[in-house]
């Protein structure tokens, strides 16, 4: 079986890959195996995980992971939104569409870090997008009117709903339910959509899936 090293932002992103993408690989003989980042250390001395970073940071954790022979590959499951701008490309990201945008940031990325090994993907704009593939099972599970979900401005797909401090998709799904927390909510609504509902509806998702399913 492959062995796919997979840096994630948080305890969300570790749920998801652990419940629902892992499972999706194993039947493809491929183990997904999720790694935390390290944010900081404790005055213990043992170290925080989960958060953003810098890049130079990350950069020593992907190479650590890197090094490791037992790994094919080695991607990432964080979010575009709130990325350092110290991370390549990030300050001047191009593209018309937002998946435009996220794909020239993992571009530099790998530019940077320049070994086939690695392919990284950030999550358009947060992973909480993905939760709006299925607008009327976020709906059901949140307790609210399907209304709530359909009123958010029109978007293409769920990856193009913005990004700024106010209309990001965390910030609208805490509009629409005041007490929604990611690790509360985001697995369980993840779970019923499933996954290929989400790979339908968010192409950029769908392309980072694919490519690793063809490793």
């Amino acid at each position: 079986m492959k062995k796919i090293f997979l840096l994630v932002e948080g305890q969300t992103e570790e749920l998801f890959a652990n419940g629902i993408l892992s499972p999706h690989f194993a039947s493809k003989q491929v183990e997904l195996k999720p790694v935390l980042i390290f944010t900081r250390k404790l005055s213990t001395g043992k170290r925080s995980k989960g958060g953003t970073i810098r890049y130079a940071e990350f950069k020593k954790q992907i190479q650590r992971l890197l090094g490791d022979s037992s790994a094919v590959c080695v991607s990432t499951l964080i979010d575009y939104y709130g990325l350092p701008e110290d991370f390549p490309g990030r300050s001047n990201a191009s593209g018309i569409t937002a998946q435009d945008k996220a794909l020239s940031v993992e571009n530099a990325i790998c530019k940077d870090i320049d070994t086939l090994k690695f392919k990284p993907h950030l999550s358009v704009h947060e992973h909480e997008a993905l939760l709006f593939s299925k607008p009327q099972i976020l709906a059901d599970k949140l307790s609210v009117p399907l209304t709530k979900i359909e009123n958010i401005p029109r978007y293409t797909t769920p990856e193009e709903i913005n990004n700024s401090p106010t209309t990001s998709p965390s910030q609208r799904l805490k509009e629409i339910y005041p007490g929604y927390t990611k690790v509360v909510f985001g697995y369980e609504i993840a779970i019923a959509i499933g996954l290929d509902a989400m790979r339908g509806k968010c192409p950029h998702f769908n392309d980072w899936v694919t490519l690793l399913e063809n490793i």
